[in-house]
């Protein structure tokens, strides 16, 4: 049953972003960098959770690493999808045809901004970050001493894709925490994939014991303290080009789309309360939650500078199906395969 309603969604998707594709090709571009970016950030995160977990071993580890491991599995094949992102280079990026402003801007970063050499990045930092997740996955990483080497390239290969990716699709606007912000975001995702997963495989009482709650609260704060940061050193430096990408995403939708985001980022704050923290139902719902907040704001952090139009939001939707069909079919081909082994 599990599968035909996972096949079914995928049809479905499909179905939508072709809709999309049909109504304006560029919709469908920037859908697909909207699409591409939450579906690799959980992978990112776990890079990050999974070096953490080999610097500062522990049972808070233990338990999480083979939910740990899909998702490092996950980011090589999903790295992939920036052949799209390229496709669509010259519909996505701000400074692929500048003007006024966002024209000298360009200019004066020179080599940065040519096309050759955006291409040549995002190829070493996926690279980077493939190459350590994969060694993460299959547990080739076991000295501290290592593991903070990698942890320093995989840093900088997230903040660099973080800034080439999201930041640069307005070249006027740049943010020195915006590598910072996102990867906290990331985190938090993937913390919340990994408790989720945790869950439903053992629902049993207290799943969540010790420490795994109080990091996905500790990295939603962080999140929220990096968001925070950046907004207020924006707004009070009274900086026009900077304040105005606040501007278009402090108003309308925007606004109520951001608080909702808020809210979701702020559900780990029940496990304070203990009823919460050991229910199975609340300790599966919230890591839920972070990452449907991690999706949105990625959503709002992107879309206002693309004009998605309602060709761009059929195609997003459609992936969001497509997505969610995958994870489903995926998820009973991994259920079945352990029961058929026990």
């Amino acid at each position: 049953m599990i599968r035909v309603l996972a096949i079914a969604l995928v049809i479905a998707g499909c179905a939508l972003a072709a809709s999309g594709a049909v109504l304006d090709p560029a919709g469908l571009a920037r859908a697909w960098l909207l699409a591409w970016a939450i579906a690799i950030g959980p992978g990112i995160g776990a890079v990050l959770l999974a070096l953490i977990g080999v610097l500062a071993p522990g049972p808070w580890y233990e338990r999480l690493r083979a939910r740990t491991r899909p998702l490092l599995l996950a980011l090589p094949p999903a790295s992939l999808g920036v052949i799209g992102v390229f496709a669509g280079m010259d519909i996505l990026f701000g400074w692929t045809d500048p003007h006024g402003h966002a024209a000298e801007v360009v200019t004066a970063r020179g080599i940065w901004h040519e096309a050759w050499f955006f291409m040549t990045r995002q190829l070493v930092w996926l690279g980077v970050l493939s190459g350590v997740a994969l060694l993460l996955a299959h547990e080739k990483v076991t000295d501290r001493a290592a593991a903070g080497g990698l942890a320093i390239l995989a840093v900088i290969a997230a903040t660099g894709l973080a800034l080439d990716i999201s930041m640069s699709i307005d070249p006027v606007f740049h943010s020195t925490i915006w590598g910072l912000y996102v990867m906290a975001g990331q985190a938090a995702a993937a913390l919340g994939v990994v408790l989720a997963l945790t869950v439903l495989a053992d629902p049993g009482r207290d799943p969540l014991h010790g420490r795994p709650s109080w990091l996905l609260f500790g990295a939603c704060a962080l999140w929220g303290y990096h968001a925070f940061m950046q907004y207020l050193v924006i707004w009070s430096g009274d900086l026009p080009h900077f304040a105005a990408w606040y501007l278009d995403r402090n108003q309308g939708a925007w606004l109520i789309l951001f608080l909702a985001v808020c809210a979701l980022f702020a559900a780990p704050a029940a496990f304070l309360l203990q009823p919460v923290r050991h229910s199975p139902i609340g300790a599966a719902i919230i890591p839920a939650l972070v990452v449907c907040g991690f999706a949105l704001e990625t959503i709002w952090r992107i879309a206002p500078g693309l004009d998605m139009g309602v060709a761009g939001w059929l195609a997003l939707a459609g992936f969001a199906l497509g997505g969610l069909g995958l994870a489903g079919f995926t998820r009973g081909a991994r259920r079945a395969e352990e029961a058929a082994h026990g």
